[in-house]
């Protein structure tokens, strides 16, 4: 089968002071403690053994297939 479709190109950026300000803020206001909190990118380092880090998750990601950029 095939559908249509089309591509979106979106900006994204996981680790920047935009984040980390919404990411503390979020901790003030909602929710201090969490599996993935403080760092979501380190969450993800932890959980998928990767041992470079939130270095090496966001290597990953941007040399992922399903992000082009």
């Amino acid at each position: 089968m095939i559908f249509p479709g089309r591509r979106i190109t979106l900006p994204i950026v996981l680790d920047d002071s935009w984040n980390r300000e919404a990411l503390e803020r979020y901790m003030r206001s909602t929710r201090d403690k969490a599996v993935y909190l403080p760092s979501n990118i380190q969450y993800l380092a932890d959980n998928n053994g990767l041992e470079g880090g939130a270095q090496e998750v966001l290597q990953k990601l941007v040399l992922s297939d399903w992000v082009s950029l």
